[in-house]
């Protein structure tokens, strides 16, 4: 049993091949700007898991599972203000990426902003070589993975829709967190209110097979 959180980074291809096609300068070292811009998303995404002492995790690209066990001292609230702690380290890099794509980029072609998606979940899950001796690597299984990662499909859905993203007074492009009904629950509301304020927008969006319910917030800057 645990919290589980899945995110993404919001227009990091086409941020990249911004960077590759209207930063042409290379590097002192050799790479050349799109390549230096995956490398410091990819180191800020590990520093995320680091910092908040995580270490089931799955990443791919530019997203990440990422699972935090009910099993030891600390509280389901205490490993949640973790986590958002480091998390807003990641999207304050993402913030000053943008800006320094925008500053730094070659014409007046208005650069992709880096955003993110944020689905928390609480249930049980399986994590380890989870087919025993077939297994190759360690990863997850169960309900409640599939369900985080189409929580966050159903986000990624919202955050496109422009007329979606009026109606619940967010900004697509910017850091945007989904909680589930299940983590709502197994969280205080203090804790929430303290990490994302108000109450968030209740919500409900299909993802695949699933439908998703749960309430969207603005990640806001400290």
């Amino acid at each position: 049993e645990g919290l589980l959180f899945c995110g993404d980074i919001a227009n990091y291809g086409l941020a990249c091949n911004f960077a590759g096609r209207h930063m042409q300068g290379i590097e002192d070292d050799g790479d050349t700007a799109d390549a230096k811009l995956r490398d410091r998303a990819t180191y800020a995404m590990d520093r995320i898991f680091l910092e908040a002492g995580l270490s089931q995790v799955h990443t791919a690209g530019d997203g990440f599972t990422v699972t935090a066990p009910l099993t030891g001292d600390a509280s389901p609230e205490e490993i949640f203000e973790r986590f958002l702690e480091a998390y807003r380290r990641f999207t304050a890099l993402l913030d000053e990426l943008t800006g320094k794509i925008a500053e730094h980029r070659q014409g007046k072609q208005k650069p992709p902003v880096l955003g993110s998606r944020l689905a928390i979940h609480h249930g049980t899950y399986r994590y380890g070589k989870t087919a025993l001796a077939i297994s190759s690597e360690t990863g997850f299984s169960g309900a409640a993975i599939t369900e985080v990662n189409r929580n966050e499909q159903g986000l990624r859905s919202i955050t496109k829709n422009p007329d979606k993203c009026r109606e619940l007074g967010i900004d697509g492009n910017g850091h945007v967190v989904l909680m589930s009904t299940a983590a709502t629950k197994a969280l205080s509301t203090k804790a929430i209110k303290a990490e994302l304020g108000g109450v968030g927008k209740s919500v409900t969006e299909h993802a695949k097979e699933a439908r998703v319910k749960g309430r969207i917030y603005q990640l806001l800057p400290r």
